[in-house]
This record gives structure tokens, sequence and C-alpha cells, in this order.
């Protein structure tokens, strides 16, 4: 690490990933940011998992998105919390699905608003559940819609209600019926109207019964009858009273017949005369 110190950052401009990768871990602590700003882009290629946890987050400030792209996806397996917050946000701009996907859970209570906005929407396809559920809610509010629709469905999983909550409504248009069906019912009781304005009509084909049935009645009230006319029997048979009556005549209407057969007997009991008959039977 001395020895690391030592080096002038320009010194550092002729090595080559072989050396890089043949460096021991302990050296890293020696290592500053100018002299991280010297390497080669190509020399971040022999970095390994057990050379970037000894990385000193201010060696972190020198990477950029040439060095982070250049880096091998097991590298990322190395990678914490603090570190991830010294990464400057024009460095994500280089970060792949297959670098991403190897980030580890903790690294993500790191991530920052501006670290998600600077990241390219493909690299979200690397992200798993457990690197969902780890993304503090505030780095949420930099995800758009190009971000979400390239995120595997399985990723959707990790979704927390306050992750949900945070969630900008322009994000969810994103979003498909395969992502969907995946999200936990409990994020529904946070999914505001302006969110559920926002999701593709096409979304509402993957909702399942317990995600409708958590669904606030004012969120429900915001669907449009192209929304309705594509929830299944299935999904329609978790509906509320409470929900059912937010909507109009021509919302109910919307229900294909099949859905309308699986609206719960004591939610069609309840309903106005009007509503009743607004609903289209087999």
């Amino acid at each position: 690490a001395d020895q690391m110190k030592a080096m002038p950052p320009a010194a550092m401009a002729g090595m080559g990933a072989q050396q890089f990768g043949q460096l021991p871990p302990s050296a890293m602590a020696g290592m500053g940011a100018n002299q991280m700003k010297e390497l080669p882009p190509a020399a971040f290629a022999g970095m390994g998992a057990d050379q970037m946890k000894a990385m000193p987050t201010t060696a972190m400030q020198g990477f950029d998105s040439k060095a982070v792209g250049a880096m091998a996806p097991a590298a990322f397996a190395g990678m914490g919390a603090d570190q991830m917050r010294a990464l400057p946000p024009t460095a994500m701009a280089g970060m792949g699905a297959e670098q991403f996907s190897q980030l580890p859970p903790a690294a993500f209570a790191g991530m920052g608003v501006e670290q998600i906005k600077a990241m390219a929407s493909t690299a979200f396809a690397g992200m798993g559940a457990d690197q969902m559920k780890a993304m503090p809610p505030t780095a949420m509010k930099s995800f758009d819609s190009k971000d979400l629709g390239a995120m595997a469905p399985a990723a959707f999983a990790g979704m927390g209600a306050d992750q949900m909550k945070a969630l900008p409504p322009t994000a969810m248009a994103g979003m498909g019926a395969e992502q969907l069906t995946q999200l936990p019912p409990a994020t529904f009781k946070q999914m505001t109207p302006n969110q559920v304005k926002a999701l593709p009509s096409a979304a509402f084909a993957g909702m399942t019964p317990s995600q409708l049935g958590q669904l606030p009645a004012t969120s429900v009230k915001a669907m449009e009858k192209k929304d309705i006319s594509l929830l299944s029997p299935e999904a329609v048979a978790g509906l509320q009273l409470s929900q059912a009556k937010s909507w109009s005549t021509a919302q109910l209407g919307a229900l294909t017949p099949e859905a309308s057969t699986a609206v719960p007997t004591d939610v069609f009991n309840g309903l106005s005369a009007a509503q009743k008959a607004a609903i289209t039977k087999p």
C-alpha cells in the first residue's frame, strides 16, 4: 500500500490489465483518485472482486464510464455501499446488465438519484429481486419508463411499498403485464391514481386478485375502460365493494362478460341498481 501511495499518478498510464490483475488487494489501500484517473480503461479489465473490495472510497472518485465499462462483471461482486456512494454518477453510464447483476444487494444502499439517472436503461436488465429489495426509495425517484421496461419480471418481486410510493408515475408507463404480476400485493396499497393512469392498458392483464384487492378505491377509480376490459376473471374475483362502487356505470360496463361473472356476490349485491344493470352478463 505504501509503495502504491508513493507511485506518481502519471506512472499508472503504462499499466495493463494483466499487471493490474496481479496487484494484491492490500495494495489498493494506497490507491488514490488521481492514480485511478491515469489508468488506461483497458487496465480495469484485470480488476477482481477482492481488489474492488479493498479499494478506498476516495479512489472510487477517479472512475469514469470507460473504466467501469471495461471491468469484468465478477469485479462488481466486491463493491460495497460506501464505494457505490463514492462512484461519480458519470461513471455509472458505462455499466452494463451483466455487471449490474453482480452487484451485491448491500451495495445498493449507497446508490443515489443522480447515479440512477446516469445509468443506461439496458443495464437494468441485470437487476434481481434481492437488488430491488435493497434499493433506497429515494433512488427510485430517478427511474423512468425505459428503466422499468428493461427490467426482468423477476426483479419486481423484490419491490416494497415504500419503493412503489417513490416511483414516478411516468416510470409506470414502461411496465408490462409480466412485470406487474410479479409485484407483491402490499405494493398496490401505495399505488396512486396517477400511477394507475400511467400504466399501459396491457399491463392490467397481469393483475392478480390479491393485487387488485389491495388497491385503494381512489386508484381503482382512475382505471380507464380499456384497462378494466383487460382484467381477467381471476383478478376480478378480488374486487372489493368500495372499489366497485367507485366505478361509473361506463366503467362497470367495460368488464368482459367472463369477468363480470367473477364479481363477488356480496360486491354485486352492494351496488346501486344502475351499476348492476351496467354489468354485462354472458
